[in-house]
């Protein structure tokens, strides 16, 4: 990947940092995820408020707690994508090259 000499979104990366927080820890309420990200309860609600309206993540009924859903899944870093069309075997790669 290149190396852009950019600065980040601070918020879309504060986001993320909340997203793969949950999806790391199954479930989290809004104190646990202050105490996870030390970001003020406030922005963390704005964050989660975001995430639900794009169908990231939902709130149980139950206790409240907040869950990634589904839909989010990290992706496995280039190299071991690299890895897997390695270990096909030959005549799949004919079929591959011809289109």
């Amino acid at each position: 990947m290149r190396d852009y000499q950019v600065k980040t979104i601070r918020a879309l990366d504060r986001g993320l940092e909340v997203l793969d927080y949950l999806h790391r820890s199954r479930n989290a309420s809004l104190h646990d995820l202050y105490l996870a990200t030390g970001l003020p309860k406030a922005t963390l609600t704005r964050i989660i408020a975001t995430l639900e309206a794009r169908g990231l993540i939902w709130q149980r009924l139950a206790d409240g707690a907040f869950m990634a859903s589904h839909t989010y899944q990290p992706r496995p870093l280039r190299s071991t994508t690299k890895i897997f069309w390695l270990k096909w075997p030959r005549p799949y790669w004919s079929v591959y090259a011809k289109r």
